[in-house]
């Protein structure tokens, strides 16, 4: 039998070390010949082992039949970090590991389209989009979203690990659409109370049920209709808008004037019209004794308008003398005064009275009065005559036999233009 030389036998058993240094960094030696353990448990427990890469048994957990060497054992649980430890043990040498495994917070980044929808995850309110989530444990979640005028959204996410994911949920609007016209036109548009413009008009966010449409223009009679949209619908709201009369009041002072409108006899005053279209009117006011007025008015749509007339007299002036002086003077049956004597002469001063006139056409006027002149003794009675150059009336000798009116003035008429 041949022996080695000793300097062969030490690289040998070298060899053979630095083979089984090897096989411990690779696996867990468990084969025959091994009689160490390694005794690994961990917080939380029922974490998934591996030693060098090779499965164990769940923590908590000893690993056996280990050859001399070192080994790398890590712990993973969901919902945690990874935590590992190396382990040296010698032949049939005991050793124990304790791992200490931190959660792992997923990273969500959370949005929507459009933005500001309020977000609960697992029903717990966690903020409005966009906004970025730290804090999440690896898991399914559950993520709703709700939007005013929009329809609500869930979404349903697994978060895994640290890598940073995004949820985002487009909300579809939970409104209809309304198109409004009127009759005529540019009519002021109110929904629910809240102007939105003048027709045409479209509306792009109508609320889902029913709505208050309400079409309004000067002039004319407000127009409301109630309307039911559902998301995602158009409606169509058509409205022909009453037109508001103008109202015209017609006074005068005194009443009783006649009134035309636009040469149309429409009755005495006080008088009021309703069926007057809106613009220009051409009013006249007619009263016996009184001087024609007329003016023009406008009127404007859904106007209320009162014109007044106030009449100016229309008189001319008589003067009576009264041979003797003293006669009482009437006109037309009303008693008027007395002629006065005068410093000298048989002739009594000028007595004047006026007349009324009364309206012939309305550029033309004429005046008429009956004068009496009545003497306090009964004998004789003058006629009185008028005088185009004087404006007077005067006496004329006249004789006639005694009365009982004595002493008189005949009725006489005036015109002037």
């Amino acid at each position: 039998m041949t022996i080695p030389h000793p300097r062969f036998l030490r690289v040998g058993l070298a060899a053979l070390a630095a083979a089984a240094l090897a096989r411990g960094l690779a696996g867990c030696d468990t084969g025959p010949g091994g009689d160490g353990q390694i005794r690994v448990s961990t917080d939380p427990p029922e974490a998934a082992i591996t030693c060098n890469g090779v499965a164990a048994e769940a923590s908590p957990t000893t690993i056996t039949r280990l050859l001399p060497g070192t080994y790398l054992i890590v712990a993973e649980k969901p919902g945690y970090q990874p935590a590992r430890k190396s382990v040296s043990i010698l032949e049939g040498g005991r050793g124990s590991v304790d791992l200490k495994l931190e959660p792992a917070f997923g990273l969500v980044l959370v949005d929507s389209k459009p933005q500001g929808a309020d977000v609960h995850v697992d029903g717990a309110f966690r903020g409005r989009t966009p906004f970025f989530m730290t804090d999440l444990v690896p898991g399914t979640h559950r993520f709703a979203f709700s939007l005013a005028g929009h329809l609500n959204r869930e979404v349903e996410e697994i978060v895994a690990d640290r890598v940073p994911r995004k949820v985002l949920a487009e909300l579809p609007t939970n409104a209809g659409k309304l198109m409004v016209r009127s009759t005529p036109p540019g009519a002021a548009v109110r929904l629910n109370g809240v102007d939105r413009g003048k027709t045409p008009l479209e509306i792009t966010d109508a609320p889902s049920g029913e709505n208050t449409v309400e079409i309004l223009m000067d002039g004319y009679k407000p127009l409301t209709e109630k309307v039911a949209v559902q998301a995602q619908e158009t409606k169509e709201v058509a409205g022909v808008l009453q037109a508001i009369p103008t109202t015209l009041q017609i006074v005068s002072i005194p009443p009783g004037a006649r009134i035309y409108v636009n040469n149309q006899f429409r009755g005495e005053a006080p008088v009021t019209l309703t069926d007057l279209p809106p613009g220009e009117q051409r009013l006249r006011a007619e009263l016996a004794g009184f001087e024609t007025a007329a003016r023009s008015v406008s009127l404007l749509q859904q106007s209320a308008v009162v014109e007044e007339f106030r009449m100016q007299k229309n008189s001319g002036k008589i003067v009576v003398v009264s041979d003797p002086p003293g006669a009482k003077v009437f006109l037309n049956g009303e008693e008027r005064g007395v002629t006065v004597a005068p410093a000298t002469g048989l002739v009594s001063e000028p007595f004047e009275i006026s007349s009324t006139c009364y309206p012939r056409a309305p550029t033309r006027s004429s005046c008429t009065g009956r004068a009496t002149a009545t003497p306090r003794r009964a004998s004789r009675w003058r006629r009185t005559r008028w005088s185009t150059s004087t404006r007077r009336w005067s006496a004329a000798s006249s004789r006639t036999r005694g009365s009982a009116c004595g002493w008189r003035a005949a009725a006489r008429s005036c015109a002037r233009a």
